[in-house]
C-alpha cells in the first residue's frame, strides 16, 4: 500500500485546509477491479472507478496477449473518465 498512503495523507490535508477556502473540487480515484487499495480509498471518502489493468511480465507468457489487451482498455476507459 505503499502509494496509497501519502496520497490519502494529502486528500486528508487538503479536506482539512480548504473547507473555508476550496469548496468546489473533486477527487477521484483510478484504479483496478480487484485492488486492495479500494476499500482504503472508499473509506477515506474518495470515489473510486475501476478501469481494466495488465501486467507485463519480461519473460515470454501467453498471459502477456491478454494483458495487452487489458492495458489498451484501461487506457482508453482513463481518458474517458478524464474527459467526463
Amino acid at each position: 500500500m505503499g502509494s496509497v498512503s501519502p496520497l490519502i495523507a494529502i486528500h486528508q490535508q487538503l479536506t482539512k485546509n480548504n473547507q473555508q477556502k476550496i469548496k468546489d473540487y473533486q477527487v477521484l480515484w483510478l484504479g483496478t477491479m480487484t485492488g486492495p487499495e479500494r476499500k482504503i480509498v472508499e473509506k477515506e471518502g474518495i470515489e473510486f472507478k475501476a478501469i481494466a489493468a495488465g501486467k507485463l511480465r519480461r519473460y515470454f507468457d501467453l498471459r502477456n496477449i491478454i494483458d495487452l489487451a487489458k492495458i489498451k482498455i484501461g487506457f482508453w476507459q482513463a481518458f474517458f473518465i478524464i474527459l467526463k
